[in-house]
């Protein structure tokens, strides 16, 4: 993933208007820029990562795994912009790409079960769609950047804001990967939001590991990552029977729920499938329109002022905060039939 170096590398000189009539020549600095090494992220390690699953149950496919792994960690981020067509997005540090960058990885861990032509495709589907939903364009910073692979001044660049814009909003990347995720079946994917937050966990632990230069397997191999076996469990209950041995597995801690809990959440995911089959009704009144800007507008509207209403107490709404923010990314980026499949997918 590319990352500022908070070095300037270049500044150019551009005329602008001033005025009716008159002109100015203006500097803009021209921010340098790197790409993360293997050894920042997982893709380092591919083979050993797959080890420590194996160990512990977990027999993902080698080829999907490095294609999973390789995908996240060469190619950028991409930003929808809002007047069409895409900006390579930079992580604000090398801190935050190695974050995002292993957040990622773990997150398609589910997409390793076998290897498909289109897996790469699959994968930067994923990553963009969280990235774009969660963040979008309205959060980035545009800024000219030096392309450290093209070698040249990227005038339309995005930067993103530190990784804990994303980190806090595992609820809503929960619901994304329901949609996304449609190998599996639906008893798993509503175990996703338990999967995101030990991923986001796992992430932070790794991320300080990989600062240092140190081999994250080495640490999770010496037991000093419990991260990690929370993680492990959590994957389990997400992944595709294809990637779960029955071999006898290392015993690996996990942390208990209160029956209080387990009915509230009950209780919401069952008012979140309400809404959506609400909502489901509401888009195909938008089709019933031909998706007018006016019925469109009037849609974000209506989300708009849910969200409103719910702010005042984000910590008990949190899924259904998650289902409003993600439709209204979609009906703004105009992917109607997203849409329709992500609220399907919920409504079940």
């Amino acid at each position: 993933m590319y990352y500022l170096t908070g070095k300037i590398r270049k500044k150019e000189r551009i005329e602008k208007k001033k005025g009716w009539f008159g002109k100015e020549i203006v500097e803009i600095p021209v921010y340098d820029a790197e790409i993360t090494s293997k050894k920042d992220t997982l893709y380092g390690e591919v083979k050993e990562f797959a080890e420590v699953l194996k160990e512990r149950g977990i027999n993902p496919d080698r080829k999907a795994l490095e294609e999973v792994f390789d995908h996240t960690h060469t190619y950028g981020i991409a930003i929808t912009k809002k007047g069409g067509g895409l900006s390579t997005a930079y992580a604000p540090s090398r801190e935050d790409a190695i974050k995002y960058s292993i957040l990622f990885q773990l997150l398609g861990l589910p997409l390793a079960h076998e290897m498909e032509e289109d897996k790469a495709y699959q994968v930067a589907r994923k990553n963009r769609k969280i990235v774009n939903v969660i963040i979008g364009d309205e959060k980035t910073e545009k800024k000219w950047v030096w392309h450290p692979e093209l070698e040249k001044t990227w005038e339309d660049s995005r930067v993103l804001p530190p990784f804990d814009e994303l980190k806090k909003a595992a609820p809503t990347i929960a619901l994304i990967l329901r949609t996304e995720y449609e190998h599996l079946p639906e008893s798993k994917r509503k175990k996703m939001e338990h999967f995101v937050k030990a991923a986001i966990a796992l992430t932070e632990r790794l991320a300080e590991i990989k600062a240092r230069g140190e081999k994250a397997t080495k640490h999770i191999k010496a037991g000093d990552v419990p991260e990690f076996e929370e993680f492990v469990n959590a994957l389990k209950a997400v992944a595709p029977a294809e990637m779960i041995s029955r071999k006898k597995t290392t015993k690996s801690h996990s942390t208990g729920r209160s029956a209080t809990r387990k009915s509230g959440r009950k209780s919401e995911n069952k008012k979140t499938a309400v809404e959506a089959r609400e909502l489901l009704g509401m888009l195909k009144g938008l089709r019933y329109a031909a998706y007018s800007e006016e019925a469109v507008k009037g849609a974000l509207g209506e989300l708009e002022a849910k969200v409103k209403a719910l702010l005042s107490n984000p910590g008990e709404n949190l899924e259904l905060l998650g289902l409003y923010l993600t439709l209204e990314r979609f009906l703004k980026d105009g992917d109607f039939e997203h849409a329709e499949k992500f609220l399907k997918a919920i409504a079940r």
